[in-house]
């Protein structure tokens, strides 16, 4: 940290150097060890001593140990070696390393340098691996000293895989001229390649940054040109951010759909992009477009992008045989749309959070849709269903006519004694008391308060007794329907 002031550390040098002497004399750390000899033999930050270097350098290398088994023995993080090989520790991986530089640069000896550089490689020194690369590019091999180019890529490739950017971009190069002899070209690997080398390249990462903080302190419009340009190397976080900058400061649809759409074409494209664009294709009507779209947020794990593709397959969109090998789906064509349809219905439910979610309500939908199908396609359950709602119709009917009829003779026993009361001379005042009439009306008005009272207790019972029957007749059908989802 003090060397280069990383980690919130200022640069020192001296200090640093101070602390790689006390670490690397002590003669333990072979690391250590290695970056004071560097230190040592370049000169920098302390005076030259190219034999103290050396020594440190030959004794880091020398802390080796060596595996006399049958299995496999692993070595730091890197380092894999078999019985027979010499498997050295992290820190003297890179002493041999170094000290091939040191042969190379400074003694001139090919043939030891070329030793060193191939024992690294062989311990997984990415820097040894591409230093091979080069001495076989230009024909340095003191063993092979014509150019060959067809292993100078295979180390760069290894080296490249291991994380060193100088041997990406070589390898890029040939594989994307495809000039090397039994070397295939292929463009989407070098492209790759330059990649995963651009976005672990530390500028990127600063400006990143620096366009975040940009918009934060409220300037879209400068954020918005760092992004488009940081968008333009093919960063995916940064077409992302600027599309949404796009569509937040109004500016025209084609500068959104732009950003976007370079998402898409990333080795792991952004799922905003690839929905944004499926819904774009979708709106002019190209669907080839919008399910090749929606299909690829899918195989990444897209939830929305599964249930589009569904509701488009739905609609009676039919999506490519190649798209459904990319979903595992190849015996697509010898199963029924329903099929294929719940089959990505499950697996969106899988991707999404909650219990009640688009796909879990459209799965749910077409569970009932298939239960009513089997429900009306049994013609036993569903002759016992139309007999059971038919007697039921009959039994209702019947029962509101008898109400209807006990309703209509009572109302009209009620019409008429209220006709003979009105009819009837009113008695005298002395013949109130004794009259017969009087006892007569009194008997007509208990008897009909018994025959109302007794015509709403029928109608309460005849109610009752509707929704008992109707509710039994319906849980019986409900059960022969529940039993098709079960």
């Amino acid at each position: 940290m003090l060397l280069w002031g990383s980690n919130g550390v200022e640069k020192d040098i001296r200090a640093a150097v101070m602390w790689y002497a006390r670490s690397a004399l002590q003669m333990v750390d072979p690391s250590a060890m290695y970056d004071y000899a560097i230190l040592l033999l370049k000169g920098t930050g302390v005076k030259k001593n190219r034999t103290l270097g050396l020594e440190l350098l030959k004794k880091a290398a020398d802390m080796v140990s060596t595996s006399l088994s049958m299995f496999v023995v692993v070595c730091c993080s890197f380092v894999v070696s078999i019985m027979g090989h010499v498997c050295f520790s992290q820190g003297s991986v890179e002493a041999l390393n170094g000290l091939g530089w040191y042969y190379s640069n400074i003694v001139k000896d090919g043939r030891k340098a070329f030793r060193y550089f191939e024992l690294a490689a062989q311990n997984g020194s990415r820097d040894g691996l591409f230093n091979v690369g080069v001495y076989h590019l230009n024909g340095d091999n003191p063993d092979k000293p014509d150019s060959n180019e067809t292993a100078a890529f295979h180390y760069f490739l290894d080296a490249a895989q291991l994380g060193h950017v100088d041997g990406a971009v070589q390898s890029a190069l040939f594989l994307s001229t495809g000039s090397i002899k039994g070397v295939p070209r292929d463009p989407d690997k070098a492209v790759l390649l330059l990649k995963q080398v651009s976005e672990t390249n530390g500028h990127l990462g600063f400006m990143v940054k620096d366009a975040l903080q940009t918009y934060q302190r409220g300037s879209w419009d400068e954020a918005l040109v760092k992004y488009a340009m940081l968008a333009e190397t093919g960063l995916g976080v940064a077409q992302h951010n600027a599309a949404h900058l796009c569509e937040l400061l109004d500016h025209s649809s084609a500068c959104q759909w732009r950003y976007h759409n370079y998402s898409t074409y990333n080795h792991i494209p952004q799922e905003a992009g690839l929905l944004r664009m499926g819904d774009y294709y979708s709106e002019l009507a190209d669907m080839v477009k919008a399910i090749d779209m929606y299909s690829t947020a899918a195989v990444h794990g897209s939830a929305e992008g599964l249930f589009n593709l569904v509701m488009l397959i739905e609609e009676g969109y039919e999506v490519p045989d190649i798209i459904l090998d990319q979903m595992g789906l190849s015996d697509a064509h010898n199963v029924s749309r329903s099929a294929v349809v719940a089959n990505l219905l499950s697996r969106c439910r899988a991707f999404e959070e909650g219990d009640v979610t688009p796909c879990s309500l459209v799965l749910w939908r077409m569970e009932l849709l298939r239960a009513w199908r089997d429900f009306t396609h049994s013609s036993v359950q569903l002759t016992l269903a139309c007999g059971i709602f038919a007697t039921l119709t009959v039994f209702v009917f019947a029962v509101l006519l008898r109400t209807l009829l006990a309703c209509y003779h009572a109302q009209y026993l009620s019409t008429s004694q209220s006709s003979e009361r009105h009819n009837e001379p009113e008695p005298s005042g002395d013949e109130i008391s004794d009259s017969p009439l009087e006892t007569r009306t009194e008997n007509q008005q208990q008897s009909y308060q018994p025959t109302a009272a007794h015509n709403h207790l029928s109608v309460q019972k005849t109610s009752d007794l509707i929704v008992t029957v109707t509710g039994v007749c319906a849980c019986v059908i409900f059960i022969m329907f529940i039993s098709h989802l079960l």
